[in-house]
């Protein structure tokens, strides 16, 4: 009987401990940061605006935060800073962005959203910058898990050729270059064009007529002088009649 007794008690203690050991997965309070990316990294934010928005100056990102634990019964005030070490940051307060303190989630949301203002650079085609919101505080809550505290945001202002430019619809636009392409884009007034479809042949080659007239006329009144590779013959000359 006592060699029978002996691991069935063995086995209660074993049981006992484990049952002490186990740790809860939630245990109370609120808890904000910013929102992760599909695979569980902190959250990157990439803004282009030639694409996104490619007839201003300055635009709003937005940043995704997330709520967890009880749904709030007030606004919180959360307070943000932006670190300037090399690390998280090569932007220029003022300059790149708009510096602010903080801003409020809802309480009826579970998810909401931090807007962070940014500037372009004069010189198209030239913002390159990149910089790094920090949740230092909420109101009656807590800032984790830690490594979503931060969040990342890339300002660009690129394009690329469209897979449309070397149909012989439009030919006539001449070669491929970046600032040909962002200056259509901005005589399009901001439109980005996923194919031609929508156009008949003779209508795009007026389309580019057009675009031909208008840069001349902003050349004319001093905008968007850019030269062909030989550094004198102004770009809108090629651009076929």
């Amino acid at each position: 009987m006592k060699n029978i007794h002996i691991p069935v008690l063995l086995c209660l203690a074993l049981l006992s401990g484990c049952k002490e050991e186990k740790i809860p997965t939630y245990s109370g309070g609120n808890y904000l940061h910013f929102t992760y990316m599909q695979n569980r990294d902190p959250q990157t934010v990439d803004f282009n605006f030639a694409l996104q928005a490619p007839l201003t100056r300055q635009a709003s990102v937005p940043v995704g935060l997330t709520l967890w634990g009880n749904l709030l019964k007030e606004d919180m005030q959360y307070r943000i800073s932006f670190p300037n070490d090399t690390s998280r940051t090569n932007a220029t307060p003022g300059d790149d962005f708009k510096v602010i303190a903080g801003s409020v989630f809802s309480h009826k949301n579970v998810v909401d959203t931090l807007y962070i203002t940014v500037y372009r650079d004069e010189e198209l085609l030239k913002t390159d910058f990149f910089l790094t919101v920090k949740l230092e505080s909420a109101t009656n809550c807590t800032i984790g898990p830690r490594e979503y505290a931060y969040a990342r945001i890339n300002v660009t202002d690129e394009v690329e050729m469209p897979s449309w430019w070397k149909q012989s619809t439009a030919a006539k636009l001449g070669d491929y270059s970046d600032i040909k392409y962002r200056l259509f884009i901005i005589f399009m007034e901001g439109k980005i064009l996923p194919n031609l479809d929508e156009f008949t042949g003779i209508e795009f080659q007026q389309k580019i007529a057009d675009f031909k007239a208008w840069w001349i006329e902003q050349w004319n009144a001093g905008l968007y002088h850019y030269y062909a590779e030989d550094g004198t013959t102004p770009l809108y000359e090629t651009i076929l009649d």
